[in-house]
């Protein structure tokens, strides 16, 4: 998404679009959707009840197979991320 004007001046006649096309408008989530949607989906890993990061990361690297598997599926849907492996996010 662009700037905050940017995005609402988008949002206003999308949905007065689809107001005239007797559909449901679209969910005003904000000017910037990655925020709330990431924040979102913190919370909910947060509320589970295992460390993610942990099994996933521990789930390729301790097993070849596994980590082959990936690389194939990559190789297969993913041709841009071939060769490139699960990044350790960090805070900052």
């Amino acid at each position: 998404m662009d700037g905050p004007a940017v995005n609402i001046a988008f949002l206003r006649p999308l949905n007065a679009h689809l107001e005239s096309e007797q559909s449901p408008p679209l969910i005003d989530l904000g000017t910037c959707t990655l925020h709330p949607v990431h924040t979102a989906f913190q919370k909910g890993v947060e509320g589970l009840p295992f460390d993610v990061e942990h099994f996933v990361t521990e789930w390729f690297k301790l097993s070849s197979a596994r980590r082959e598997d990936y690389r194939q599926v990559q190789a297969e849907d993913l041709e841009e991320c071939v060769g490139k492996f699960f990044l350790k996010p960090v805070s900052s």
